[in-house]
């Protein structure tokens, strides 16, 4: 049965919109349901039909004709992600301009990632003006994610915030939407490495490159990029003025930035190694290479002497692990950045290393940022 027609001087008001006695209220067209609105102006209950329509109609996610003519429109959350990617150098072009940032190559790899699952996650939204991404719609893409990978949740909460804090420098809108949602909380489920359980493995270790790399990292405390980037020629004297040189592996913190020395007389005691042995042993493989940490026989995808692939190192080393047969129980075997932290144990243990400036943990940027000569010289890790 067709609904009697409006009377004339209801015929321009919005679907849906109905007054009784002062009263007005709004059918949904999707459901039938009837809402109540209040006893309100003509026009402000006009308004809120109104709305109400465009929401039901799928349009809240679409640039309206107010956003054209205010400009807003052309600054979409799609358009922001595309300038984003252009001041990280995300993007595949060959003729962008120069990145206002300076990353390391793993790092942009990761954001580059990173962007597009958001991208992904918030398709729907990508052409809404920036500054109408509400934090409604911010935090369920958020769960979204969340409810299949904590982890991915958490890195894309702090891209997101970086994202928006990036457009309001660029003026391209005024709050960030992602400050006042949830923080991620995640568990860390991977279990430590124990000194027994590192010394097991090494035994298993199925290559010599990856008993090197293991043993470098403990001695030296660094993570799997800079151990798979060290050359021999970064072995020398660092001049220091009115004193003596000092013999150190010198190399470039790719995180940070930071150029970092460390002495070659630098000991871990409980290995019964410094690092000048450690290098000695590197060079002892009676393979010609420029690199510590190489592979010593063909593989299919390497030639002997080429540097060993960070993805490669992870894999070989998680191989070892999986050899021993242990039972981690709920938590992940130790992978190996977990070297990382038991060098600094064993170094807590013995004395006598400044581990903070070895591993640059926490605090690393305030320590750099009092430490910077602004590109003059490398920082000594103290020994001792």
């Amino acid at each position: 049965m067709a609904s009697r027609p409006r009377s004339r001087s209801k015929r321009n008001w919005p679907e849906g919109l109905y007054e009784r006695n002062g009263y007005f209220s709004w059918r949904n067209p999707l459901t039938g349901v009837e809402m109540g609105i209040g006893r309100m102006p003509e026009r402000e209950a006009i308004a809120q039909a109104s709305e109400a329509n465009v929401e039901v109609a799928g349009l809240r996610n679409k640039p309206r004709l107010i956003d054209r003519l205010t400009g807003r429109a052309d600054r979409s959350f799609r358009a922001w992600l595309e300038a984003y990617s252009q001041q990280l150098g995300l993007a595949d072009d060959p003729g962008a301009p120069p990145p206002d940032r300076k990353l390391a190559f793993n790092t942009r790899k990761t954001y580059r990632s990173m962007v597009k699952r958001i991208r992904e996650t918030y398709a729907e939204s990508l052409d809404l003006p920036l500054e109408k991404v509400t934090t409604l719609i911010i935090a369920a893409g958020i769960r979204a994610v969340k409810a299949e990978h904590s982890r991915s949740a958490q890195s894309m909460r702090s891209r997101l915030g970086d994202i928006f804090d990036s457009a309001i420098a660029a003026g391209w809108t005024t709050t960030n939407p992602v400050t006042v949602t949830d923080e991620v909380c995640v568990t860390v489920k991977r279990a430590r490495l124990s000194w027994e359980v590192f010394t097991a493995a090494l035994e298993a270790a199925e290559h010599q490159s990856t008993k090197n790399a293991a043993i470098l990292a403990l001695v030296s405390g660094q993570p799997r990029e800079v151990i798979v980037a060290a050359t021999f020629a970064d072995v020398g004297p660092l001049e220091r003025p009115g004193a003596e040189p000092v013999e150190c592996w010198k190399f470039c913190r790719g995180k940070t930035g930071a150029m970092i020395a460390i002495p070659l007389d630098l000991r871990l005691n409980i290995i019964g190694m410094s690092l000048r042995d450690v290098i000695k042993q590197c060079r002892g493989t009676n393979v010609a290479s420029k690199f510590m940490i190489h592979h010593t026989e063909r593989r299919k995808e390497s030639r002997r002497g080429s540097a060993i692939a960070i993805d490669r190192l992870t894999k070989d080393f998680t191989a070892a692990i999986t050899a021993l047969g242990m039972d981690w129980g709920k938590a992940n075997p130790p992978t190996f950045h977990e070297i990382r932290s038991l060098s600094k144990r064993l170094y807590g243990l013995q004395g006598g290393v400044n581990t903070k400036e070895l591993l640059g943990h926490k605090t690393e940027q305030m320590s750099d940022l009092y430490a910077d000569e602004r590109g003059m010289g490398y920082k000594l890790v103290s020994l001792g």
